[in-house]
C-alpha cells in the first residue's frame, strides 16, 4: 500500500535570507528553488520567504514578521486558503 505524504500540510520557513532578488547566487531561497522546491509537489503558500522586492530591509522585516504571525497565530486562517 503506497502512503500519500500530506505535501499540502509542509510550510517551510527561510529565517537566513539575505536581502537580495531570489535570481542572486547569494539567495539562499533562489538555491532552494532551483535545487529542491521545482521537484516537490507544492505550492507557493508551502514557502514563507521575505519579499526581496521591497524598498528597505526594514520593510522587509516587518513583512516577514506578519507572514510568521499569520503562520502561528492565525493558522486556521492560512490552512483555509
Amino acid at each position: 500500500h503506497h502512503l500519500q505524504f500530506p505535501w499540502y500540510r509542509i510550510r517551510f520557513f527561510f529565517v537566513d535570507e539575505r536581502f537580495v532578488p531570489f535570481t542572486s547566487d547569494e539567495s539562499t531561497y533562489g538555491t532552494y528553488q532551483l535545487k529542491l522546491f521545482r521537484q516537490l509537489p507544492i505550492t507557493e503558500k508551502n514557502i514563507i520567504k521575505i519579499d526581496s522586492s521591497l524598498k528597505s530591509v526594514e520593510e522587509c522585516a516587518i513583512d516577514y514578521q506578519n507572514k510568521l504571525q499569520q503562520q502561528f497565530i492565525e493558522p486556521d486562517k492560512v490552512n483555509n486558503l
